[in-house]
């Protein structure tokens, strides 16, 4: 097809300036989405680890309590041991004579605290992750006196 002097400049002259033209706007266009979903999608990943953490960090508890009623109602002499998974920033405790286990996990500056009820009261305990950058395996060892938290390799 032959081209006129109408249509030189879309045939044949200018075409690589067109073409250069295209790759500059759609760099500018890249440029601004970029500048707008990368901010957004960091907050929204913080958002996920901070719910991701404080569930597992309710679920524990939720475990441990739940082996201190069992403990506690087989009597005297019962034993139990518990692995808990703790994710990092995350703390369980109770006071003496409490009936519930409190939970608190922080992350990025936000502290999310909760109870879980207990059926019985039971003594003050404290298991914790000592690391704030990684999970940490918790060995809990349950009886109807006491219950001991250590961190297992």
């Amino acid at each position: 097809m032959a081209c006129d002097k109408m249509t030189k400049t879309l045939c044949g002259t200018k075409r690589g300036q067109i073409a250069v033209e295209f790759i500059f706007l759609m760099l500018i266009i890249f440029t601004l989405i970029a500048t707008i979903v990368a901010p957004a999608s960091s907050v929204a990943v913080d958002s996920v680890k901070e719910v991701g953490g404080t569930a597992q960090c309710k679920l524990n508890a939720r475990m441990l309590a739940n082996a201190i009623d069992s403990v506690n109602i087989a009597g005297d002499g019962a034993k139990q041991t518990l692995y808990l998974q703790l994710p990092p920033n995350c703390s369980l405790d109770t006071t003496a004579g409490s009936e519930e286990v409190n939970f608190e996990f922080t992350q990025a500056g936000n502290t999310n605290q909760g109870t879980v009820g207990l059926k019985t009261s039971t003594n003050a305990i404290t298991c914790n992750n000592p690391d704030s950058a990684a999970p940490a395996t918790i060995e809990a060892e349950i009886t109807a006196t006491s219950v001991t938290c250590t961190t297992t390799p």
